[in-house]
């Protein structure tokens, strides 16, 4: 059976399948309980169904993380190249800078 939030896609399929196969093989065949077989078989279809929108959910939540983890590493790879930028630039600046005072001083 499925146990938890974290349990693997392999034994949601797995239980969904045995349920959908109980479901349209005959769960008539069972033992009788204190519910109509009407109205386990609607209760089990629900938590089927719930079964189904709660994967489809992580699915799209684990995308979503998946997404945004691509993008903040993007941002700060980003930000390393923007910092390496402003730093060869001022180096550029100072080399610039002492040039033309060499050359100011070299004119007088």
């Amino acid at each position: 059976m499925v146990s938890g939030e974290n349990a693997p896609d392999e034994d949601m399929d797995e239980v969904m399948s045995d349920v959908q196969r109980w479901l349209t093989e005959g769960h008539s065949r069972e033992a009788p309980s204190d519910s109509p077989p009407q109205h386990r078989s609607t209760a089990v279809y629900n938590a089927v169904t719930a079964l189904h929108r709660y994967r489809i959910v992580r699915h799209q939540q684990d995308k979503k993380y998946q997404t945004l983890k691509q993008q903040r590493d993007e941002l700060l790879r980003r930000l390393n190249v923007t910092e390496h930028d402003v730093q060869q630039a001022r180096a550029v600046e100072d080399n610039l800078v002492a040039n033309l005072r060499e050359a100011q001083d070299g004119a007088k």
